[in-house]
């Protein structure tokens, strides 16, 4: 059957955070795949939050919540400015496509990404691909 993609946070599907406050992200997917996942900011600069240096594998078991942060990872994602809307955009593939993935996107993590990132992942080839978004509000 279909794959599917959910994306929900610590206060829910339509989350309002504000800044200061902490986020935790969840993620499921129904079967077994390789996950990357991406925070576009109200200011235009996205950057990729997972795979990161504290969790390095893409890979996720299918039908468990991922949670990031998750209690392994060394950090917590506190919500800093610009405020606005902005939007969690997660790709789930049936295989690891990191060594397909441009160097700076490889390279960069919790930092601004070159524009058309996130185009560069539609692009790679020969793999099934589900994609998901869940729109972020921060306020003051």
């Amino acid at each position: 059957g279909p794959l599917s993609l959910r994306i929900r946070s610590n206060i829910g599907a339509d989350p309002v955070y504000s800044v200061g406050q902490k986020m935790v992200l969840f993620i499921e997917v129904s079967r077994d795949r390789y996950l990357n996942y991406f925070y576009r900011q109200s200011d235009g600069s996205t950057m990729r939050i997972f795979p990161n240096r504290f969790h390095k594998s893409a890979f996720i078991a299918g039908n468990v919540d991922q949670h990031v942060p998750s209690a392994a990872m060394a950090f917590d994602w506190v919500v800093r400015e610009p405020t606005g809307i902005e939007i969690m955009k997660c790709f789930a593939f049936e295989r690891d496509i990191y060594n397909e993935l441009p160097r700076l996107v490889r390279k960069l993590v919790f930092e601004p990404l070159p524009y058309r990132a996130l185009a560069d992942l539609r692009s790679i080839r020969r793999v099934a691909i589900a994609e998901n978004s869940m729109m972020v509000n921060v306020k003051k």
